[in-house]
């Protein structure tokens, strides 16, 4: 917290302090500064504790808040390039002016446009940096395999029997460090084993085989059902509404670093590598797509790949909700047309189950998919659907 005569400020991150006591220091500034971060996803208690700190402060010392706006600074630690980091430092300003200033508010709005222009100039200039360093390389395991793990792979994923042997242990590489990273939790008295845990993890890492940075750096943690689940939510009904009958779902994500997969339809989508169903790549690819803290079809690329995705995710998105409203078959689930996220997620799945018809019938946005993922599934040979 930094005080300027009769304005107090909250912000965050450090360096932001120095420049705001040089920006004050005609107005007779008394700095007091006192860091904090603020994000609503991840607030330590200690800085939780300094914020509430901060705010006993001003009302103690008789301020009284009419400014509150925020400010995210990006610092891209670990994940694709351009990915939201796990923990975002936002900077929160925070003014007020005391009982016996009031009469002299313009001082202190100026000083507020002031720091606020500061801001804004720090956030677009640091912001363009930071996206500019690399991003972390994953570094993958070099110790044994388990050996069960190649026999639960062959049985269960299907779509790994078409990839090369280098791919193949790429695949397992990744599994392996998918299991160590992440939090799996069974649900509904399901008991996880490890053909469970192995089955989603591979499925989930088709999607990062030739990906640049780490392992889904967003996600923490995998629920897993035995059955399709009814999700948990509350919602008032209106005077005389009849509660619709709760649907069944198959996999979740949420944007707090939660997948939810139902175990029934996860296996019977990985064996059947043709129905051009899977809840695992579905969900998964929510996941890539939120990395860049919006779930909205455009995972992250480049600048020059996004001028043309988002021409090409447009075109097809509207195409698919123009055969779904007329009843025309596609490649793509009808599904898709609800919106952009969905249609990506199912776009994905096409895009690994059936892409010979997808880039038959789409040849556009299996290239994008093709040029995303880096891979060529229509290249590949089909793989035979799993023994009953």
């Amino acid at each position: 917290m930094i005080y300027i005569g009769r304005v107090a400020i909250l912000l965050s991150p450090h360096w932001l302090g120095p420049i705001v006591v040089w920006l004050t220091q005609k107005a007779g500034a008394r700095p007091v500064f006192e860091p904090f971060t603020l994000e609503r996803h991840v607030v330590p208690e200690d800085v939780a504790a300094s914020f509430q700190r901060s705010c006993d402060a001003l009302a103690t010392e008789g301020f009284h808040p009419f400014v509150l706006t925020g400010m995210g600074f990006d610092w891209v630690d670990g994940g694709r390039t351009g990915a939201r980091p796990r923990g975002v430092a936002t900077a929160v300003l925070l003014v007020g002016l005391d009982e016996s200033s009031r009469g002299d508010l313009m001082e202190g709005l100026a000083v507020v446009g002031a720091v606020f222009v500061l801001l804004v100039v720090g956030y677009l200039g640091v912001s363009a940096v930071l996206r500019r360093i690399p991003a972390r390389s994953l570094r993958l395991p070099t110790g044994p395999i388990p050996e069960p793990w190649h026999g639960i792979v062959e049985r269960n994923v299907r779509l790994a029997l078409g990839l090369t042997s280098d791919e193949r242990e790429r695949l397992l590489r990744l599994v392996q460090v998918f299991l160590a990273e992440k939090h799996f939790e069974g649900c509904d008295g399901l008991t996880l084993t490890e053909e469970m845990k192995v089955t989603i993890a591979a499925e989930a890492c088709l999607l990062l085989l030739h990906l640049d940075g780490l392992c889904y750096p967003t996600l923490r943690t995998v629920l897993v059902y035995p059955h399709g689940f009814v999700p948990k939510r509350a919602r008032s009904l209106r005077t005389g509404e009849i509660a619709p009958a709760a649907a069944r779902l198959m996999g979740e994500s949420w944007g707090a670093g939660v997948v939810v997969i139902s175990w029934d339809d996860a296996v019977r989508g990985a064996r059947n590598p043709a129905d051009g169903e899977n809840v695992v790549l579905h969900e998964f690819a929510h996941q890539l797509d939120g990395e860049d803290g919006a779930t909205d079809g455009t995972p992250i690329l480049s600048p020059s790949a996004l001028r043309t995705w988002g021409g090409v995710l447009s075109a097809e998105y509207e195409r698919l909700r123009q055969d779904a409203a007329h009843d025309r078959p596609s490649a793509l689930d009808s599904y898709g047309a609800t919106n952009r996220a969905e249609f990506f997620a199912v776009a994905t799945e096409t895009f690994f189950e059936k892409p010979d018809q997808l880039e038959r019938e789409h040849p556009e946005l299996y290239g994008q998919l093709q040029q995303f993922y880096q891979q060529d599934p229509a290249r590949r040979a089909p793989p035979p659907p799993a023994a009953p």
